[in-house]
């Protein structure tokens, strides 16, 4: 295998991870096969979780956005007899796609399933499926990106994206929640620069201000002022919690950039 071959393998990889992360599947990374790193393996589906993937990747197929879902929750799982149900309904659906070798086995006592050998133009499928039938969430997303965008708003790490079925925002330096705040509220910003080193009081009050702002526009989260770190010369931040759909929508109309439904 060739460099470049195996950098478009590990592409391949990232992207099938991104779209299972993004729909709340929780399965071990997808990985290259043992006998061919060609080939990609994807491992340790429960029964609930290879549910979910059967349901989207119709949906996906299909053309067809799957609004509000739920994330699994984390305790409980199938019984043997209704995992080896999902199990023969996922394969059905997987050997339409082109991949035949999915087989289901005890692993701790645990009834899970194992998806090998699939290439790399199925590896891409199954990640572009996924993501289609998350198109209300990536297009919240986008939107969300977008508004943020349209008022020059946005540090480094801050690019909104889906994952576990939210939207994540994460940290935002002190000027750009005060941005953010008033390209909300329509008040102006404070007379002269916003400092990213100001004081705890001062990041303080920003965040009090951007948290009403965002209550108004009918958005409300916990934010989470973090004060300048003498200890490790972090710059104060803001952060901004993961939202679900509904709530990224409203985010993105309060920016400018609506989202609007398909007609």
């Amino acid at each position: 295998m060739t460099t470049d071959e195996y950098l478009d393998v590990l592409e391949t990889h990232a992207r099938l991870r991104g779209a299972l992360r993004a729909a709340d599947i929780r399965v071990t990374p997808p990985s290259a096969n043992a006998d061919d790193p060609d080939l990609t393996d994807i491992w340790g589906l429960d029964g609930r979780n290879a549910t979910r993937l059967r349901a989207l990747l119709e949906a996906g197929a299909a053309g067809r956005a799957e609004p509000g879902l739920a994330p699994l929750s984390r305790g409980g799982g199938m019984s043997l007899e209704e995992t080896t149900i999902a199990f023969e309904r996922l394969k059905g659906v997987l050997a339409g796609l082109g991949m035949t070798d999915v087989s289901l086995r005890t692993v701790r006592d645990q009834p899970v399933i194992r998806i090998s050998k699939v290439d790399a133009v199925g590896a891409s499928l199954l990640a572009r499926l996924l993501l289609s039938a998350l198109g209300q969430y990536t297009a919240a997303a986008e939107a969300v990106r977008a508004g943020l965008h349209r008022h020059r708003i946005g540090d480094g790490d801050f690019v909104p994206a889906v994952s576990g079925l939210k939207i994540t925002l994460g940290d935002l330096s002190v000027p750009g929640a005060a941005a953010l705040a008033s390209a909300l509220d329509g008040a102006p910003l404070p007379d002269g620069d916003v400092d990213s080193d100001l004081d705890h009081p001062a990041v303080g009050e920003i965040c009090e201000r951007l948290r009403a702002a965002m209550q108004a526009a009918g958005c409300e989260m916990p934010l989470t002022a973090h004060p300048f770190c003498h200890k490790c010369c972090e710059e104060p931040s803001i952060t901004l919690p993961d939202l679900c759909l509904q709530d990224a929508l409203a985010f993105a109309a309060a920016l400018g950039c609506p989202v609007t439904e398909p007609s």
